[in-house]
């Protein structure tokens, strides 16, 4: 198998149209502004770098609202526990590889989104290659996975096209959004590791300076959440929750690339937004509240 894979899209104006028709009630105040906030979707590009639980679902829901163009990038096969969570996940095609079968996927929903599939995930050789062409990028990546996260946002901030780096990851019952821009701080500075920084470092890190305190479930608690990460180097994923995370990453790519009139802006790392349905919350800090937080005990 080729580390490239391309789908061409054909475009159908009136089938394009036809689909999307039910956005337009929320793209404008007059037609003509909201088909024209629609237009920068379907000449929008998004990458996806991670095609998991949230990923190949924000892939396939973009790909229906009527974005033109996507990269995806995975270098994992599907196996059985991901049938727990994962769009493209089935009996069927458990042992091939995620970003293959969700750019087929994908593509036969409306057949004229262009996609370029990248087998081999992201590494420090090809992210440039895939931010390449990118409005905006998504770092899905698996969690352990740091030295392919800080390539790919390193080749993001460097690019002029790319308008931010969005991250929507599960939490327990809830959703943590981040937003990278090139003047921002990196994903370096958040995480405070190098590249090749061990799992439990990794989690260590996670949960002692990243972590929300409003997202620690009260049940089973902070304690067991700190068990799976550092004793079993396992990201405990609850069903429901990735779900949740696809319908704000997609919100949140779209109001980047229309930047509705009024909408509250995601803040730049170190602030993030949080939305948790174990306690019915919500809520936004901005990066000189997160400064003066006190720290989540490891």
């Amino acid at each position: 198998m080729s580390d490239r894979i391309h789908h061409k899209g054909e475009f159908n104006e009136e089938a394009y149209w036809q689909r999307v028709n039910r956005n337009l009630g929320f793209l404008g105040r007059t037609d003509e502004e909201a088909r024209a906030n629609q237009l920068k979707l379907r000449d929008a590009t998004v990458g996806i770098a991670g095609v998991g639980g949230i990923g190949g679902a924000v892939a396939m829901r973009l790909a229906r609202m009527g974005i033109g163009g996507l990269k995806l990038a995975d270098p994992e096969d599907f196996e059985m526990s991901n049938v727990q969570r994962q769009a493209g996940a089935t009996l069927d095609t458990l042992g091939r590889n995620k970003a293959e079968v969700t750019g087929e996927q994908t593509f036969a929903i409306t057949r004229d989104v262009d996609i370029d599939v990248f087998t081999d995930g992201i590494h420090a050789g090809n992210a440039e290659e895939f931010v390449e062409g990118c409005d905006i990028v998504c770092d899905q990546i698996e969690f352990y996975e740091l030295e392919a996260r800080f390539a790919l946002q390193r080749a993001s901030r460097a690019s002029e096209r790319c308008k931010a780096i969005l991250c929507v990851a599960t939490v327990g019952h809830g959703a943590l959004a981040v937003k990278y821009q090139s003047d921002s701080i990196s994903s370096e500075d958040a995480w405070g590791l190098p590249d090749d920084a061990s799992k439990e470092e990794m989690a260590q890190a996670f949960i002692g300076k990243l972590l929300p305190p409003e997202l620690i479930p009260a049940f089973p608690g902070p304690e067991r959440l700190g068990q799976w990460l550092v004793e079993k180097k396992v990201a405990p994923i609850w069903g429901p929750t990735p779900a949740l995370c696809e319908g704000v990453l997609v919100d949140l790519i779209c109001a980047e690339l229309v930047d509705f009139e009024g909408m509250q802006k995601l803040p730049l790392q170190p602030g993030y937004a949080w939305i948790d349905m174990f306690s019915w919350s919500s809520g936004v800090m901005q990066p000189e509240q997160v400064e003066e937080a006190p720290k989540v005990a490891s």
